[in-house]
């Protein structure tokens, strides 16, 4: 157990959520122009851990403008669960059992293109081998609470950036 990351340790030694999620009180600063705009992110997380699903669950939740809509333990249970709730954004740690993160991230990427996919990986040079199987976005960890939001927050900003574009140019 000691070579558990270091936000996974601080939840066992603090048995606290909400300290690690209120990073300096500067979690409040990163609030989207979609929360402001009644506009809610809608994200599904995938992480065979449940240590780590509870720490992003409960910092996605917190932070507003965004709702954790459904979690999956497996890249297999991201696929079923995507293609029935249809998030915005799927947080998927690349390292699972029965079906990795990139293969699940290529089934919903080739199934729902609009979907954005955020890949989370121990080894962040391991993602970039990989092209990341078309995701939109990636996060080492450990990533604190305010990392992970950013970091969804920029790809979800990057994807709707896009799709603007395109309304723009039909």
């Amino acid at each position: 157990m000691q070579a558990l990351c270091p936000y996974v340790q601080s939840l066992r030694v603090c048995n606290a959520l909400s300290d690690m999620i209120h990073i300096s009180g500067q979690t409040g600063t990163l609030e989207s122009s979609y929360s402001k705009r009644g506009t809610t992110i809608r994200i599904l997380i995938v992480d065979d851990s449940e240590a780590i699903l509870n720490f992003m669950s409960h910092a996605l939740d917190s932070s507003p403008g965004m709702e954790v809509i459904g979690s999956a333990s497996n890249g297999a249970e991201a696929v079923a669960i995507a293609e029935r709730l249809r998030p915005d954004v799927v947080i998927m740690d690349v390292q699972m059992p029965i079906m990795d993160g990139l293969e699940a991230t290529r089934r919903i990427k080739q199934a729902h293109p609009a979907i954005i996919v955020v890949l989370v990986s121990g080894s962040a040079g391991f993602l970039s081998t990989t092209g990341g199987a078309g995701a939109d976005g990636f996060i080492a960890k450990p990533f604190s609470a305010d990392s992970l939001i950013s970091t969804v927050l920029a790809s979800f900003e990057r994807k709707d950036a896009h799709r603007k574009t395109w309304r723009k140019c039909e």
